[in-house]
């Protein structure tokens, strides 16, 4: 067996392997809570049972040390140099970009435009819902006003409420002015659907064209 046979079926292992790890649903959840303060939230992806990642934000301040914070200063000055020779460079990219080449990627992105919309009807299949929880505190200065958005918000409600997956509240503060709210949305993303329409997406020669003439503000 030759190295080139070998390399070829490592290769065809791994693309098999992804294939079939991406034709499982990953599951997502975000947790968003605010009560008088921040918005303050936690990420969590999961595939199977087996947590990939997990995130609580705003994240907990790091202190900084002294040695660090010299490096900073030090460097400052060599930013500042630096992002004034990048504007430089982008305003001079920019003086160059002419009213035939914005032609030439309007008309692109027009001829582009249907690729893109079979990739996002890929990504908007390939999610599965499955809670959508959303509780509201709501007040303003005015109950009278506080009365008609909650109205508002609570015919859309009801609209959404018919779903067995949702289940949205809302109640209202007349005493002081007031935004908490509290959700928890959990949904299932399968990624082989999206990931074989980003492969005949940018094997598009209109795409391809674009991409290329996109470049050209770097």
């Amino acid at each position: 067996m030759t190295i080139i046979t070998t390399l070829l079926i490592i290769l065809a292992a791994l693309v098999a392997i992804i294939l079939l790890l991406l034709s499982f649903s990953f599951h997502i959840s975000l947790k968003l809570f605010k009560d008088g303060g921040i918005v303050k939230g936690l990420v969590e992806i999961r595939w199977f049972k087996i947590k990939l990642f997990t995130r609580k934000f705003p994240e907990e301040k790091e202190e900084i040390d002294e040695k660090k914070d010299k490096e900073q200063k030090t460097d400052l000055a060599a930013e500042k140099e630096k992002s004034k020779e990048e504007k430089f460079s982008k305003s001079s990219k920019l003086s160059k970009f002419k009213w035939e080449d914005i032609k030439k990627i309007l008309s692109l992105f027009g001829e582009s435009l249907p690729h893109f919309l079979k990739f996002f009807k890929s990504l908007w299949v390939s999610i599965n819902l499955e809670k959508f929880n959303f509780y509201l505190i709501f007040g303003l200065s005015s109950p009278v006003d506080t009365a008609k958005i909650l109205g508002c918000f609570w015919a859309a409600a009801a609209v959404i409420n018919l779903s067995p997956k949702a289940d949205i509240f809302a109640e209202p503060s007349f005493l002081e002015e007031k935004i908490d709210f509290e959700s928890d949305i959990s949904f299932q993303v399968r990624l082989l659907g999206p990931f074989l329409a980003l492969l005949r997406l940018l094997t598009r020669i209109s795409v391809i064209k674009l991409l290329w003439e996109f470049r050209r503000f770097r």
